[in-house]
């Protein structure tokens, strides 16, 4: 589905550009009060929602909207989890929440390259990769809602996953 257009405003953030899309949605570097930068994850599913002619509203497929329906309380239940965690390896979700037939999570605009760029670079360089539990290290869709930003910090979403090097 088509992102939403740069200066469209949802929930008082002006898009900036689209970051990353994925499977389940966009990512948009946006702008707050003044010239505070956040980025967006706006919920929409591939397959089951296709943004509206306004260019901003989306509309679930008919005999998907039960489907989408659920998928988009579970994103915004994820978000209210993750505004409730203050720990230094997970950026914070600021706000969340429901506007134009989706949900969408604010967090902490964070610069930094993508985990599977990171692991790329690493893996030329001869390292070895860490595989935590059954995950693999790059799932489809994961360098849009995973960045590495040095030392222990990583931007998650989706799934939370917090890894903590020791």
């Amino acid at each position: 589905p088509a992102p939403l257009p740069s200066g469209t405003v949802v929930g008082g953030y002006t898009v900036v550009k689209k970051l990353a899309a994925g499977g389940f949605g966009v990512v948009y570097l946006a702008q707050g009060d003044g010239d505070h930068l956040v980025a967006i994850k706006e919920y929409l599913p591939a397959g089951l929602a296709l943004r509206g002619a306004d260019a901003a509203t989306i509309e679930a497929r008919g005999e998907h909207q039960a489907v989408f329906n659920t998928g988009m309380n579970c994103f915004f239940d994820e978000g209210r989890l993750l505004a409730g965690i203050d720990h230094p390896n997970v950026v914070r979700v600021s706000n969340f929440f429901r506007a134009n037939g989706t949900a969408y999570l604010v967090m902490r605009y964070e610069e930094g390259e993508t985990l599977k760029d990171h692991a790329r670079r690493l893996l030329e360089r001869g390292e070895t990769l860490v595989v935590l539990g059954d995950a693999p290290v790059l799932p489809d869709g994961v360098s849009a809602r995973v960045n590495f930003l040095g030392a222990n910090r990583l931007i998650a979403g989706g799934a939370l996953r917090m890894a903590q090097r020791t």
